[in-house]
């Protein structure tokens, strides 16, 4: 089960359905059971976000994934699926969504206080 932090900067899309859009767009990209995705989603003010130089536009949107153990290219592979799934959903270049793999959650995760998979 991933469970998976989005983070919208500066003017981004609203909507009471736009967490639920993103954990389907997410879902069908990683090929995921129904109910086996969990996303949460976060708003930054531009002003909170910063680089070592111009920023560029649009600006970017981070998404954390925290899930049970892939190897590299399994990682990569989803990173790819990911990005393009929320780039989509959100009408953006794949450029502009990074895609951030937490360690392993792998004895990480309790539900309800209970180890579980992540």
């Amino acid at each position: 089960m991933p469970i998976v932090d989005v983070t919208l900067i500066g003017e981004a899309p609203a909507g009471p359905e736009l967490a639920a859009g993103l954990a389907q767009a997410i879902g069908q990209a990683l090929g995921a059971a129904e109910a086996t995705v969990w996303v949460t989603l976060h708003r930054l003010a531009a002003g909170d976000y910063a680089e070592n130089g111009p920023l560029p536009e649009p600006l970017p949107v981070f998404v954390r994934v925290l899930a049970h153990g892939d190897d590299s290219p399994a990682r990569a592979a989803k990173a790819v699926a990911i990005a393009a799934a929320v780039a989509s959903r959100l009408g953006l270049p794949v450029e502009r969504v990074h895609v951030l793999f937490e360690h392993d959650a792998g004895g990480r995760v309790y539900f309800g206080g209970k180890a579980g998979g992540a």
